[in-house]
């Protein structure tokens, strides 16, 4: 009976570790810009006052500013395809009956 006490004592510790870690593995997930995620890791860590931990976990799953590169613009993050890629999709909507002949037509010489 002393030994199931001792793991279910473990058990608890070991999840209530990782509950009060829980805004760091967010904003780590979530990647955000570091210098505010070492603002939510010491606030996770002095959360043991309990209303620094509240704050760090507001501030890992609220949205962060965009970052901007050394001009001030923002920068976006785009999915390049390859022109392959593209006429397949376009092939697709063609096939499924979304594009016409001519607009296949059309874009297909868009990507060429």
């Amino acid at each position: 009976m002393a030994f199931l006490s001792f793991i279910l004592t473990f058990l608890t510790f070991l999840i209530g570790v990782w509950l009060y870690f829980l805004p760091v593995r967010i904003a780590r997930v979530r990647d955000i810009p570091s210098k505010q995620r070492i603002w939510v890791f010491w606030l996770t860590v002095f959360g043991f006052l309990g209303i620094t931990w509240l704050l760090a976990f507001i501030m890992a799953c609220s949205p962060y500013p965009a970052q901007k590169d050394e001009s001030g613009n923002t920068l976006e993050v785009t999915i390049k395809q390859s022109r392959a890629d593209q006429l397949v999709k376009l092939s697709e909507l063609k096939k499924d009956g979304f594009l016409t002949e001519e607009e296949f037509e059309k874009e297909k010489a868009l990507l060429m």
